[in-house]
């Protein structure tokens, strides 16, 4: 599974070791952009985003 959802982000399965590094790097301008190219729909959506201490 973890496999099949890297491959699904574009990333290698190579990269399996060093997915939370990878993972770790994603900053809020980023995680914003994606949100206006995927929520296109004028419904409400909750996400929470929990930073590790």
């Amino acid at each position: 599974m973890q496999v099949g959802m890297l491959e699904t982000k574009n990333i290698s399965w190579r990269n399996l070791d060093n997915y939370y590094k990878i993972s770790e790097t994603i900053t809020l301008s980023e995680v914003m952009s994606a949100g206006k190219s995927y929520i296109t729909q004028n419904k409400p959506l909750i996400t929470v985003l929990r930073p590790i201490e």
